[in-house]
C-alpha cells in the first residue's frame, strides 16, 4: 500500500539510493511510475507491505516502509533491490554504489570518490560547512534529522585541522 512519504511515521524503516548522475524530470516521471506500481504491490509474506518514496534532488531515490503495520522480510527487502537495479539498466546509471560520497557544492549535487575525500578538504574543496549526504541512514527520523549534514559534522571531520 502506498503511503505519501511525509505520512509515514519516523520509526519507517529507510533506503536511500544515490545515483551517479542526476536524472532528468522525464526519467524522474518514469521512475516515480515503476515504483509506485512497486509499491502498490509490495508484500511480505503474502502481506501488504506500507511503504513510500520521494526522489530528491533528481539525484537520491529514498525508500520507505512502515514496519509497525506489516514488516519486510528478506524476500520483500530483495524484491525491493531488484527494483533498484532495474532502475539502474533502464535508466543507465547505478544506483548501489557506496565509494562515491555526495556534497551540495554552490547548490549543486557534486560527488567524489570515497578515497578522495581527505585531499578534496585539505585543498579547499570541501568546507567544514559544505553539506554532505548520509545515506547510511536507517530510519525516516533518522533522515529528517541527519541526511545532510556540515562536513564537520559527519564522519569526515576527522580530516579538518
Amino acid at each position: 500500500m502506498l503511503n505519501s512519504f511525509e505520512n509515514m511515521p519516523d520509526h519507517s524503516r529507510l533506503w536511500v539510493y544515490q545515483s551517479d548522475r542526476s536524472f532528468t524530470d522525464e526519467e524522474v516521471a518514469e521512475a516515480r511510475t515503476l515504483i509506485t506500481s512497486f509499491i502498490e504491490n509490495w508484500k511480505a509474506h503474502g502481506k501488504e507491505l506500507v511503504g513510500s518514496f520521494k526522489i530528491f534532488h533528481n539525484q537520491f531515490f529514498v525508500l520507505a516502509v512502515d514496519e509497525s503495520y506489516n514488516p519486510a522480510s528478506g524476500c520483500s527487502i530483495d524484491e525491493s533491490v531488484g527494483l533498484v537495479k532495474q532502475l539502474e539498466n533502464q535508466f543507465g546509471t547505478q544506483l548501489m554504489n557506496r565509494t562515491n560520497v555526495a556534497f551540495q557544492v554552490d547548490g549543486e549535487i557534486v560527488l567524489f570518490p570515497l578515497r578522495e575525500i581527505k585531499e578534496k578538504i585539505l585543498n579547499g574543496e570541501i568546507e567544514k560547512t559544505t553539506p554532505i549526504f548520509n545515506n547510511f541512514v536507517q530510519t525516516l527520523g533518522d533522515f529528517k534529522a541527519s541526511w545532510t549534514l556540515p562536513a564537520e559534522k559527519s564522519w569526515a571531520s576527522r580530516f579538518f585541522s
